[in-house]
């Protein structure tokens, strides 16, 4: 893809660590269509986050951006008591403004040292 822009629509899905502290970008899903269309998409994938014994809450955190709440409750061996597993995805809406490939990489002179004159590498 060249610079400039592309005006590509896409959902852009995160999800946060182990610890809730870092949110990382797990997929981009390109949609066709539109902002309109992206948007549909975005609440329709939210609410797909829900399983069978799991808890969901979807949160429309403003127009382009939800925030999912998934709970599962889960019984530990060691406390002998149920408690809650909570994780969380946000969903976000964007345009493609702009993008540029990467220059594929180079293949690296090779090293020039005793072990390799030794072996008769150079």
């Amino acid at each position: 893809m060249s610079g400039g822009s592309s005006g590509e629509w896409y959902v852009l899905v995160e999800t946060h660590d182990k610890w809730g502290e870092n949110w990382r970008l797990r997929d981009k899903v390109h949609v066709e269509g539109g902002q309109e269309r992206a948007l549909s998409h975005a609440e329709e994938l939210a609410r797909s986050y829900a399983r069978p014994g799991h808890g969901l809450q979807v949160f429309r955190t403003s127009e382009p951006r939800w925030l999912v709440e998934i709970t599962e409750e889960v019984w530990s061996d060691s406390s002998d008591e149920p408690f809650t597993v909570v994780n969380y995805v946000r969903l976000s809406v964007a345009e493609l403004v702009h993008a540029t490939e990467a220059a594929p990489a180079e293949r690296p002179e090779p090293k020039k040292g005793m072990l390799r004159r030794a072996l008769g590498r150079d």
